[in-house]
């Protein structure tokens, strides 16, 4: 399964699906945009790579490495 957190930095790739549970996350997820379908830009990860910076719809967020984990796309 590729992740957000194995994507290649600076390319384009389509949210596949979200393996998680947690309500309160999907949540936060869709709030960001980020959902099944979705194009998104993996920008760069922190020094120790505990978090990572994407582009989605034009917005930089950060993800904590364990969210981008549960997040499966293709590229």
């Amino acid at each position: 399964m590729q992740t957000l957190m194995s994507a290649p930095l600076n390319k384009p790739c389509n949210i596949k699906a979200i393996h998680t549970s947690d309500t309160k996350l999907l949540a936060r997820f869709i709030s960001f945009g980020i959902n099944t379908g979705a194009s998104v830009i993996p920008l760069h990860h922190s020094s120790r790579h505990a978090t990572l910076a994407l582009q989605v719809q034009g917005t930089q967020i950060a993800l904590r490495e364990s969210e981008a984990k549960k997040i499966e796309v293709t590229y």
